[in-house]
């Protein structure tokens, strides 16, 4: 035991349960709208630069579904080789940048119970 109450205990379990609700919540509406704006009939005729933007913000969402239909979006639309290997290789970093996250933050919640 780490020598934390009851009290502090439930308010570090409900304080992340939020968070991860806040974020759930947050992925889905950026998933929901990336996909709405690749299965739009427009999605198929972007333009290079219009695809490399979507790229562009998905990669700074921190979210890897997003991410990867922002490369599904951007294959379609004709972005080069280097610029889809490199988001990619993004995509795995996040993934595995996520994975670390959700492990700590289970490892956490373990150590304090």
């Amino acid at each position: 035991q780490v020598g934390v109450d009851e009290e502090t205990l439930q308010e570090v379990r409900e304080t992340l349960n939020s968070r991860e609700e806040l974020a759930t919540l947050r992925r889905e509406r950026e998933m929901d709208q990336l996909q709405e704006n690749v299965q739009a009939p427009r999605a198929l005729n972007d333009t290079v630069a219009d695809a490399e933007e979507a790229l562009a913000l998905a990669a700074a969402s921190d979210d890897a579904d997003v991410l990867k239909v922002a490369i599904e979006r951007a294959h379609h639309a004709g972005v080069s080789a280097q610029t889809l290997a490199e988001a990619r290789d993004a995509l795995d970093v996040l993934r595995e940048l996520n994975q670390a996250k959700a492990d700590a933050e289970e490892s956490l919640v373990k150590a304090v119970s």
